[in-house]
């Protein structure tokens, strides 16, 4: 599927509304979306996705978008083709609530240490520094704390971490 048009445009700022339409060239049909779908940084409430004919509207759930900051829908596999059922990998959508597109980028691969094999499909959580104390253990902080940007490795293990704010991350 290839898309035709995007109401807002993709990497929209002061974004104010709560719905998202793409129009697709063809019929679409969505494939695991509680797995594939995800936003960066995490929303309380996932988007609704509702397909209508060649349409996909999402509907933001979450009432509470942090002021100045960059959003994105990430779709991974979850959007094919409704013949043949090809996917559309890679699919995102970046809007920011502020002024400006948070533009940095990290890369990075992730590994099982012990099987040295890597990791598919493995979230990898970025933490602005400064929002996070010290933590007394090193594991408590993905339970109290939010993460300000999520990635995702592909498959064979290789992430890019983007729309990053030029501040120092902790990574888990």
């Amino acid at each position: 599927p290839v898309i035709t048009h995007i109401s807002p445009m993709d990497y929209t700022t002061n974004f104010k509304g709560n719905k998202i339409t793409f129009m697709f060239d063809e019929y679409i049909q969505p494939k695991n979306q509680q797995k594939e779908v995800y936003t960066s940084p995490a929303m309380k409430k996932k988007p609704l996705l509702t397909i209508r004919g060649k349409s996909i509207i999402i509907e933001l759930r979450d009432d509470s978008l942090k002021p100045n900051t960059t959003y994105s829908i990430e779709f991974g596999s979850a959007l094919a083709d409704n013949n043949e059922g090809n996917p559309l990998h890679g699919m995102r959508y970046v809007f920011s609530t502020g002024e400006r597109i948070d533009s940095l980028y990290m890369s990075g691969y992730t590994e099982d240490s012990q099987m040295a094999d890597s990791l598919g499909k493995t979230f990898i959580y970025f933490f602005e520094a400064d929002s996070v104390a010290e933590p007394k253990e090193w594991d408590s902080t993905m339970f109290n704390y939010s993460p300000s940007k999520i990635a995702r490795s592909q498959n064979n293990g290789i992430f890019i971490a983007q729309n990053l704010r030029p501040v120092d991350y902790r990574v888990y």
